[in-house]
């Protein structure tokens, strides 16, 4: 996976820097070509978090830089600004028609209106041939109205403009007229609003979507929320706005949410190659050229791009800067699909894992975190823990009391999460892991230095072990042969098969796995629980035929 493009390390210095690029069309308003500052932090996972906030800043003043240098009306307009203004008004025509049609014409509709189509593209394509630019300015007019735009009248880009609406306008009505014939021609989704186009709004203090997600992503960041969540609700904030343009959020209605589901349904998963640089009108173009592409699933677009938009919009709703959340119910109904269930390792699997090169021959590839490599599957096989909650084991979280040595994941700190209240719990060191040398490999840890136990353990994710789990299943697969099926989280599964197998009770298994319980009576949970009890029920693991003698130190 490749580092953030905006993390940088200057050379001589142990700190991280933020390093961005200023956009070509800002340079000469900043006066320079780049932005470059210190994160004032040597720790990776940090800096991680902080470049997410900086670039989810800078973004936002890049747009509101671009609105204030844009408030003047324009003298020029890129391509792409002239074919989104064509692409709104063919948008609005085609959309009015085919409501209209929704409705049911009557005959004498149905005649009236071959009629005036008839006379309207012979019009039209007069004045294209002629170019009789003023045959369009009042319909230009009322447009560029409609969008927030000005573009001063005598100018070359206001010809350019006509011209170019005066193409649409034909094209548009040879569409309208395959419709009268009875044939199927779509409504194209309603494209973003140009670079100049500011909505017009009654009050001026109106926030817009960009700048509602960005007051969100301050509180939440200031409330100890996740900084992955504001890059990735930033992603389909920025889509939304692609595809209706950067609104007040009081005009957002219900409909224009409908018109983001329906187009995110169109997306492709993976935007590569010629995808990458598009924006969502020019995807969803390319993907009605191109069919077959694998699109965004429902679950998706429910839990991500809608429920990105939820979110934010929920917040103003909550803070009285909207009366009601339009996307509140918002939904794709989605037909139920069974979740995809993760084998467990079977003894025979974990004997082969034990055989892997990191075991028999010291093997220790960079991408396997150095000793994470070696602990982590083992760690697996006696904890039954989550990845996650083992990766960012610091070295005092390894404890003793009692004379019982203990993983003490009941500890909060920077970057460590937990899935559950629940998962916070003391988990007994298994014996085996202790022959093995495991209290070994801590206190080297310790005696260097070391404030986390698997220092090589970098991800650009803000999981610590994200770039980890995906090496693991190619490495087990490749030495194990394993199903796709057969995954780190198998080792949970395992774990918990082998307590059974050791006869554990259901309430010491599920305060041992962080699991939440049943019954009233048992939610003191494995925090709570006494740490002997613990210790005697993870002794009775059992992996009948387990062969792990070559692993003792």
């Amino acid at each position: 996976m490749s580092r953030p493009t905006r993390l940088h390390r200057r050379k001589g210095s142990r700190n991280y820097y933020f390093r961005a690029k200023v956009p070509v069309d800002l340079q000469d308003i900043y006066g320079k070509r780049e932005v470059f500052f210190s994160l004032k932090t040597s720790d990776r996972q940090e800096a991680l978090q902080r470049v997410h906030m900086e670039s989810v800043r800078l973004d936002q003043e890049f747009a509101e830089k671009r609105r204030q240098r844009d408030a003047e009306a324009a003298e020029k307009l890129s391509e792409i600004e002239v074919e989104r203004i064509t692409a709104i008004w063919r948008h609005g025509a085609l959309r009015a028609d085919e409501e209209a049609r929704i409705s049911g014409l009557s005959p004498i509709e149905f005649e009236s209106w071959d009629e005036a189509i008839t006379f309207a593209y012979a019009e039209a394509r007069e004045s294209l041939a002629t170019g009789k630019i003023h045959s369009i300015s009042r319909e230009l007019d009322e447009l560029l109205d409609e969008i927030g735009m000005k573009v001063a009248q005598r100018s070359e880009a206001y010809r350019q403009l006509a011209y170019a609406l005066l193409k649409a306008k034909v094209e548009t009505l040879e569409a309208l007229k395959a419709r009268h014939d009875g044939r199927v021609v779509k409504t194209p989704p309603k494209p973003a609003l140009p670079l100049h186009a500011t909505p017009a709004i009654s009050d001026k203090d109106a926030l817009t979507l960009s700048q509602t997600h960005e007051r969100w992503a301050s509180e939440h960041l200031a409330g100890g929320g996740s900084p992955k969540s504001v890059r990735d609700f930033g992603i389909y904030v920025r889509r939304f706005i692609e595809l209706h343009g950067d609104m007040p959020i009081a005009q957002i209605t219900k409909a224009h949410v409908r018109e983001y589901k329906d187009a995110m349904l169109q997306l492709p998963v993976r935007a590569s190659g010629p995808l990458r640089k598009m924006t969502v009108p020019q995807q969803l173009e390319y993907m009605r050229e191109n069919p077959g592409i694998k699109t965004l699933t429902p679950r998706t677009v429910n839990d991500r791009a809608l429920g990105a938009i939820s979110a934010v919009l929920g917040w103003a709703e909550t803070n009285d800067l909207i009366e009601q959340n339009p996307a509140a119910k918002v939904k794709v109904k989605a037909v139920k699909v069974k979740k995809t269930v993760r084998l467990p390792y079977t003894v025979d699997d974990l004997n082969a894992i034990c055989r892997f090169p990191v075991y028999t021959e010291g093997e220790r590839p960079q991408a396997g975190g150095g000793e994470a490599a070696k602990w982590l599957p083992l760690m697996g096989i006696f904890t039954g823990a989550r990845l996650e909650e083992l990766g960012q084991l610091t070295v005092d979280d390894i404890r003793e009391e009692q004379g019982i040595a203990y993983f003490d994941m009941t500890a909060t700190g920077r970057g460590k999460r937990r899935k559950t209240e629940s998962s916070k719990r003391r988990v007994p060191i298994h014996s085996k892991l202790i022959e093995m040398g495991f209290l070994g490999y801590v206190e080297q840890m310790r005696k260097q230095g070391h404030s986390r136990l698997f220092p090589a353990l970098v991800s650009q994710d803000e999981k610590v072990t994200a770039a980890w789990s995906k090496w693991w299943g190619r490495y087990a697969r490749k030495h194990g042969g394993f199903d796709k099926l057969k995954v780190f989280h198998s080792f949970r599964h395992a774990f918990k098969d082998a307590l059974r197998e050791g006869g554990v009770q259901e309430e010491v298994s599920d305060a041992l796995t962080g699991h939440a319980p049943t019954t009233e009576g048992r939610k003191y949970g494995g925090n709570g629980y006494p740490l002997k009890r613990l210790k005697e029920g993870i002794e009775k693991l059992c992996y009948p035929g387990l062969e792990i003698g070559h692993l003792k130190s």
